[in-house]
């Protein structure tokens, strides 16, 4: 397409997204839909400017992404579609049909090799089960990783290394996104504190600032925050990001999410301890964790999210611990997985086999609240082993690399990599609780931030036709 024929649907695209987001305006109870119309729409006259604002676009995208699940969900073939669901399937087109149009210059870098494996496994699996649509969505979910990976590579190998920075920054500022959305909420009355955190009470938009979610997208945030801080250039680089991993600190306790703060604590603790220093940062994970119940018990709100029935007998309050029906929800996954350890029932047959036993709550599917679990019900042995074999191996490879490059004092490739480890941290901690690796606006940020330490780690050659890199 020739630069004037892009400009010019660029402007028909732009003026259709301001009339969409003047119709909300008279429209106020199609207000979350016109937001997904208009995002849509300045989506699509950006990227018909340039690809590369596709990554630019997902920034804003996943801090936001929260309002778009005040859409009425659809009822489609025996499962839910969202209105967040709509907008990453979009965001996927876009990424597919930009690299199915530059196929020769496509590659897989190898470390998403077991990825890729993996997600060949569920489809087997959906394929060969009845669950249908709601199996895809699983498929589509894991599937994102490596399709977010190579389009990251593409995108930065053929518009040069300076990109890499600028996404990162827009990462940091989108922290912006969140803070503006409370601190206007609150004033507004539209939030009301309870123990489990904030919560909406104006009509169809009770999740508008949703805990967990925003507490994991902030973990994102923070690992970006604490890497660029610790090998800032000069002093006021060190304040601001320093600033940056305050405020983002502040917002996600703020959310009351339980595995995401502990999740925070050791970040910040490994933070603080150079990566040579094994035995320093053991103790100083235990020391956080320590810190952190500390506070819990001393302070009483804390208490009251923690606990159904605080005491002062420190062992009766230890045993009231709320799970919020999660040790129902994972005794359910794990005995009827038992019954097809090596193989699963197939994708998108934990969210439903849970459901059947949270009948008060009046849903259809219900996450098992633990990524491992549902991964081991729904793929076996097979599916949850692949997976292990593509993150774990990938953890202790980061490490090895920030370790190397910090003792080199190649301090651009170092601060990557310690970004990489920092978010698959950030990833794989909080899927012992929750499903993490179901939500694009974390697996996507994940998923680029290991990618571009990748290319810092191996300059990219020239481009040649689809292969494996060998790193």
């Amino acid at each position: 397409m020739k630069r004037t024929d892009r400009i010019e649907w660029s402007l028909l695209a732009g003026c259709i997204s301001v009339a969409i987001g003047l119709s909300a305006a008279l429209i106020p109870e199609y207000i979350p839909l016109c937001l997904l119309l208009l995002c849509l729409a300045a989506i699509l006259s950006a990227l018909l400017l340039h690809p590369a604002w596709l990554l630019f676009s997902i920034a804003i995208v996943a801090p936001t992404v929260f309002i778009f699940r005040q859409l009425e969900s659809i009822n489609l073939l025996g499962t839910t579609v969202s209105g967040s669901g709509i907008l990453w399937a979009f965001i996927a087109c876009a990424c597919v049909w930009f690299l199915g149009s530059h196929l020769s210059e496509v590659r897989l870098p190898r470390v998403f090799l077991p990825f890729l494996a993996f997600t060949s496994w569920t489809l087997v699996r959906w394929l060969t089960s009845p669950l249908r649509l709601t199996g895809l969505k699983d498929v589509l979910f894991y599937g994102l990783p490596p399709l977010f990976a190579c389009f990251t590579y593409w995108i930065i190998n053929r518009y040069g290394a300076a990109l890499m920075r600028k996404v990162e920054s827009l990462f940091i500022l989108s922290l912006i996104i969140p803070a503006s959305v409370i601190l206007f909420a609150i004033p507004m009355g539209w939030l009301i504190f309870t123990y489990r955190g904030p919560i909406g009470v104006v009509e169809g938009m009770s999740g508008i600032v949703e805990p967990r979610g925003t507490a994991l997208y902030l973990l994102i945030v923070l690992t970006l925050a604490l890497s660029r801080r610790q090998y800032a250039a000069d002093i006021a680089e060190k304040r601001r990001m320093g600033i940056v991993a305050l405020m983002a600190l502040a917002i996600l306790f703020f959310t009351l999410s339980r595995m995401a703060g502990f999740t925070a604590l050791v970040l910040l603790a490994l933070a603080f301890v150079k990566p040579h220093r094994a035995g320093r940062a053991l103790l100083g994970v235990a020391a956080a964790a320590l810190l952190g119940a500390a506070i819990v018990l001393s302070v009483p709100f804390l208490q009251d999210r923690f606990f159904s029935n605080p005491s002062a007998d420190i062992w009766s309050t230890l045993s009231s611990l709320r799970l919020a029906g999660r040790d129902l929800s994972w005794r359910v996954t794990f005995e009827n997985a038992l019954r097809s350890p090596l193989v699963g029932w197939g994708p998108g047959s934990a969210r439903l086999t849970v459901a059947t036993f949270h009948k008060a709550a009046d849903v259809t599917e219900f996450q098992p609240h633990n990524e491992y679990l549902q991964v081991f019900h729904d793929t076996g042995i097979i599916g949850l082993g692949l997976l292990l074999a593509g993150y774990v191996p990938l953890l202790f490879r980061f490490h090895k690399e920030w370790k190397k490059n910090h003792l080199l004092k190649n301090e651009p490739r170092a601060m990557r990599n310690m970004a990489a480890f920092f978010s698959l941290i950030a990833i794989l901690l909080p899927s012992v609780t929750s499903n993490p690796m179901h939500f694009a606006f974390i697996t996507e940020p994940v998923a680029r931030v290991k990618q571009i330490s990748g290319i810092a780690v191996k300059p990219a050659s020239p481009f040649r036709r689809f292969s494996v890199l060998h790193s």
